[in-house]
């Protein structure tokens, strides 16, 4: 069926359709196309993740720099701690993760571990009495560096051919890094090299100036001396009797290495030891059982005692025999 024209209603819907239109085509030409995806204003900074990549965000503001006061770390420029002591650090934290890495100054008073200057910690003691057999700290760029129990406790230093000395640490937690609660330097050594010259007698050995050596076949020896005016002398120790050869007095100087000759005692020289001798061994080994009285374990106590006591106590029997038998010779 069609439609009849409605001249009133018709004019109307066309009249309303041209100005829609006429509106379009304005609005068209006057909006700036050209900078539709320009933001009028920098986007704020949490936003510039979603610009991409290459999208900049302002420049942000100063912060403050961090102070004991706000709770952050302090860089420090004096800082000692270099590449080295940082790398050696991490080995120890990562190895011993149940222990306490302790890091001390000691610029000026040790040098830095080489081969030749080996360094231990030995003779370790807690606050709770427990016993530690030891540790290897390193020095390196004036700081030693040892992975220690945690907790208190201290321990004897041995720079070999160095020094000797005393550290102790205060609440070392567990997989962290502590300082020394203090560290004494109480002796310097030097190397000591030597021939033992005369008679050969069994049970030979060096002594004097801090320390002790075993005599080789061919008659040389090596031990580390204090750095203090000392004697060194031969020590005939065999079946309980007893010799000194003649002392030599030296006077060594910290990191200079001394060459010397010593005798021999005469084999006529052995004698059993005095009273005051014989009272030095009583009290060695009351000292070697109370450290074996500390161990924490049968096992070690039984290590203890077969390694340390029980040497003196043989020492202690041939020496009041042979006391007895000079006494019944009326020598």
């Amino acid at each position: 069926m069609t439609r009849k024209w409605d001249s009133g209603r018709d004019l109307m819907a066309y009249t309303a359709l041209a100005v829609v239109l006429v509106c379009v085509i304005v609005a068209a030409a006057l909006w700036p196309g050209d900078r539709a995806d320009v933001p009028t204003s920098p986007p704020a900074p949490e936003a510039a993740e979603d610009l991409g990549a290459e999208a900049t965000p302002p420049p942000s503001e100063p912060t403050a720099t961090p102070t004991e006061d706000s709770g952050d770390a302090v860089p420090s420029a004096e800082d000692p701690a270099t590449r080295r002591v940082a790398a050696q650090l991490g080995v120890l934290l990562s190895v011993y993760p149940d222990r306490c890495v302790l890091r001390c100054d000691v610029e000026g008073a040790l040098p830095d571990t080489t081969s030749e200057t080996p360094t231990i910690l030995r003779d370790i003691v807690m606050e709770d009495g427990h016993d530690y057999g030891g540790a290897v700290p390193q020095v390196i760029d004036g700081e030693l560096v040892v992975a220690v129990p945690p907790g208190s406790g201290t321990g004897e230093l041995w720079m070999m051919g160095f020094a000797h000395g005393r550290i102790g640490w205060e609440d070392c937690r567990a997989g962290g890094v502590g300082d020394c609660a203090f560290i004494e330097i109480s002796e310097h050594y030097t190397g000591l090299y030597g021939t033992a010259v005369g008679e050969p007698l069994e049970g030979a050995y060096v002594h004097g100036c801090g320390g002790k050596a075993a005599i080789e076949d061919d008659g040389s020896f090596f031990m580390t001396t204090r750095t203090a005016p000392c004697e060194a002398f031969i020590v005939v120790l065999h079946e309980g009797l007893l010799a000194f050869g003649p002392a030599v007095e030296l006077d060594p100087v910290a990191g200079t290495d001394l060459t010397i000759e010593l005798r021999y005692p005469d084999e006529r020289d052995l004698r059993p030891r005095t009273p005051e001798e014989m009272e030095g061994l009583y009290e060695r080994l009351e000292s070697s059982e109370r450290i074996c009285g500390r161990k924490t374990t049968p096992d070690e106590r039984e290590d203890c005692v077969e390694t340390l006591v029980e040497p003196v106590r043989e020492r202690i029997r041939m020496s009041e025999e042979q006391v007895e038998l000079w006494a019944e010779d009326g020598g």
